[in-house]
């Protein structure tokens, strides 16, 4: 799945790649290649994301999908969202600064804080 996120481009997609109809396509594949090969260790989207873009690119690529309004898009974005506050959990970022790198709105901002103030609750719990 690796080299043929790379085949397809989209180690090169930039902000607008969630939006990408080659997304679809790879997560298609990476399904169908997990499903016939189980001994294989499953690379998920967000990993593949990481591998190849930062945080503020990940972070544009969010914002850019929650404004496009696809059903599709808003899911990819929610997906790539929930990772990086996964990450930034493990990493014990402070509130203050995943709020700052996600340019949050007022309207999200709370919802943001919820969702990450769960997840360090999670993690605690372990």
């Amino acid at each position: 799945p690796e080299n043929v996120f790379t085949l397809l481009s989209l180690d090169k997609g930039g902000a607008s790649l969630l939006a990408n109809p080659q997304l679809r396509t790879w997560i298609q594949y990476a399904k169908r290649y997990k499903k016939n090969n189980p001994f294989t260790t499953k690379l998920t989207l967000f990993d593949a994301l990481k591998a190849h873009y930062r945080d503020r690119v990940l972070v544009k690529m969010v914002n850019s999908a929650t404004v496009s309004g696809s059903k599709r898009d808003i899911l990819y974005a929610d997906y790539v969202l929930n990772g990086l506050l996964d990450k930034w959990t493990r990493e014990d970022r402070p509130l203050l600064k995943v709020l700052k790198k996600l340019y949050q709105t007022p309207q999200n901002e709370e919802a943001v804080k919820l969702a990450y103030k769960a997840k360090l609750l999670e993690l605690a719990s372990k």
